[in-house]
């Protein structure tokens, strides 16, 4: 993900989109204006995403555009608009790639098994969610890192692999350990909950 610039959108959401808490480029938890108000502020947000995508195409800039249509697609999928949002995430992980940006390709890849997941295609959520995680690690971003797999253990569980659900959240749950995050943390309490539930049948 490319580093924030004044007025700009970013690539994706600092924590996965499994449905708990979302983090944007900036210090957490600040949302972006695309995030502002939730689905009240709807379709503002869709509005501000189109206007930074044709800014980013007028400068020719390729992360940008990933940026701007990342945020156009997560903001569909919150809307429930999931084929269309997975179209614009799909061009933003393009453009991502074209731009060597792996930061940006790692919130993108998160969205896209966020999409998958709604979608019942767990398998393909799977195999995105962990892409993110694998791309998380590379870039260094330790606590999405760790975040990823509550979400990777949802979709796999879903499609019924609950021994890989359970090994994934237990790795996880050991990398929340090491970073220093407390009991109360939302991602660690989300998967000491699952952890200890044990592998699912």
């Amino acid at each position: 993900m490319p580093g924030t610039r004044p007025g700009t959108l970013s690539a994706g959401p600092r924590t996965p989109r499994c449905g708990r808490q979302r983090r944007r480029t900036g210090p957490h938890p600040s949302a972006s204006l695309a995030d502002a108000g939730g689905q009240g502020n709807a379709e503002l947000a869709l509005e501000h995403a189109y206007r930074s995508l044709e800014h980013y195409r007028a400068a020719g800039d390729r992360a940008g555009q990933a940026a701007a249509l990342n945020h156009i697609g997560w903001r569909q999928a919150h809307l429930g608009d999931h084929l269309r949002a997975l179209g614009h995430c799909e061009q933003a992980l393009e453009l991502a790639q074209a731009a060597g940006d792996a930061d940006g390709q790692a919130h993108i890849s998160d969205s896209l098994g966020y999409i998958h997941h709604q979608l019942g295609r767990y398998q393909q959520a799977v195999d995105r969610y962990r892409q993110a995680a694998q791309l998380f690690h590379a870039t260094g971003e330790r606590h999405s890192e760790a975040a990823c797999p509550t979400c990777l253990g949802d979709s796999h569980r879903s499609a019924g692999q609950s021994d890989a659900a359970h090994e994934v959240w237990t790795r996880a749950l050991a990398l929340t350990a090491e970073l220093g995050l407390p009991d109360d943390d939302p991602i660690r309490a989300g998967l000491r909950e699952r952890v200890g539930d044990g592998p699912l049948s």
